[in-house]
């Protein structure tokens, strides 16, 4: 399974629907100062004094935000470069520089050069905390997009510890970066976390945490733990694909009924669509004595083109009419089979079922076929019944010649040899019949 990419799209995903608070907040000088005056954080936590924002370095940086504004960001850069130089910045205003420089450096899609610029802010006392955070999480991102998955578990974990209570979505990208970093009992952890808070809020947990806690338990090889979920998954958000990975992990735990259950229940709700997943419940209805299930299922499949008519599927669908009783129909399933054969195996199937029957020209007509195709499973049989059939049809020269390269093969020899000397009497015992009544 290719959980890892599955993963890093889904976090795109949140991170183009949810990172506007973060890498999109350019404007940010307003609500810096906001937080300067109105920080309240929690008592055990460090109040921070922040120096004031001078209005000669004001005037720049909103220079340089106007710059930003109008998609120019190399201007804005040059401005803030600039201002970066003056010697007598103090922190608060060097922390305002960095962030404008990473927005810019962000919209260039120059992330290293973005990460640079945020990261000289973090530790930085002289910023309200919260406006740290907000950059924390920026950061996050960015290590995202970059694929450096440690970083992001380093900021996350120094977000979560400056914030009263991490929020749903960086607890769950903090599970996420342990996943990729093969911390899978972190990230189990992180994950449970997650779900806690789902259910204090009262809402259900939804399909990518669940999706995030199967990968783990599946890298781990907690089999039990996966099928669970995709209990879960099957319950909630049911799609074909959990039907599917629920028959299989089924499969692999040895609970056979349940592997045909699970897929019975998505072929009910129209999830089968490949061949080889009729093929796959068929034969999973044939292993549990289900013969005529499996040939319904493989009939409609075939008669609506969701399986192709190829000899394979052709001739698994005769085998289940045999199992089910329904000769007739599997006659007809298997002498499509047949023809579309190289080998002339399924038409010494056929020989055996026309001579159930009694069909004896059948039995010849099919006999003479399965020869020309050759690669036969008992080719010995195959004379056998062929001489039995000719017997049958009073057509002894036939019958004796056929006996005869059966007589040859060790397995047929014995059964050979006193169908010989029936046919000789019979035919001693016709002609004496015959030479009676013509005196």
């Amino acid at each position: 399974m290719t959980w890892a990419l599955t993963l890093v799209l889904m976090f795109l995903m949140l991170l183009a629907l949810g990172s506007q608070d973060l890498l999109l907040d350019y404007n940010v000088v307003s609500s810096a100062h906001a937080e300067q005056n109105s920080e309240s954080n929690a008592a055990s936590r460090k109040t921070r004094k922040t120096p004031a924002l001078r209005q000669n370095v004001y005037k720049k940086i909103s220079e340089a935000q106007e710059f930003s504004d109008a998609k120019d960001f190399n201007g804005a850069l040059e401005v803030l470069n600039k201002l970066e130089k003056r010697p007598k910045l103090n922190a608060y205003e060097k922390a305002m520089v960095y962030y404008l420089k990473g927005f810019a450096f962000y919209s260039q899609d120059k992330y290293p050069d973005s990460i640079e610029a945020f990261r000289k802010i973090v530790g930085n006392e002289s910023v309200p905390l919260e406006f740290e955070n907000r950059v924390l999480g920026t950061l996050a991102q960015l290590y995202f997009v970059v694929e450096n998955y440690k970083e992001v578990i380093n900021v996350l974990v120094r977000l979560h510890g400056q914030q009263d209570k991490p929020t749903h979505q960086s607890l769950f990208a903090l599970a996420q970066a342990y996943y990729l970093e093969k911390e899978y009992d972190r990230a189990i952890e992180t994950v449970g976390r997650v779900m806690a808070m789902d259910r204090k809020a009262g809402v259900i947990t939804s399909e990518n945490t669940l999706l995030l806690l199967q990968g783990c338990h599946f890298e781990k090889k907690n089999i039990k733990q996966v099928a669970g979920i995709l209990e879960t998954l099957v319950e909630l958000y049911p799609k074909k694909q959990y039907w599917i990975q629920l028959s299989a992990v089924y499969s692999q735990l040895g609970l056979d009924e349940k592997q045909m259950s699970a897929m019975e229940l998505a072929y009910r709700q129209n999830y089968l669509s490949k061949s080889k997943e009729f093929e796959m419940l068929a034969q999973l209805y044939l292993y549990h004595a289900l013969p005529y299930k499996a040939a319904r299922l493989l009939e409609k499949a075939l008669k609506n083109k969701q399986m192709e008519s190829n000899k394979k599927n052709l001739k698994l669908l005769g085998d289940a009419w045999v199992l089910a009783k329904e000769v007739d129909k599997a006659i007809v399933a298997l002498k499509k089979a047949a023809k579309l054969s190289k080998r002339g195996d399924i038409y010494e199937r056929l020989v055996e079922l026309y001579s159930e029957k009694e069909n004896w020209t059948e039995v010849v007509r099919n006999s003479e076929e399965a020869v020309k195709k050759k690669d036969l499973n008992n080719i010995g049989r195959l004379y056998l019944l062929k001489g039995v059939a000719h017997f049958n049809l009073e057509e002894f020269e036939s019958a004796r010649t056929a006996l005869k390269k059966a007589k040859k093969k060790p397995k047929t020899a014995r059964f050979a040899k006193s169908w010989m000397r029936y046919v000789d009497r019979e035919e001693q015992r016709a002609m004496l019949e015959e030479s009676i009544a013509e005196q």
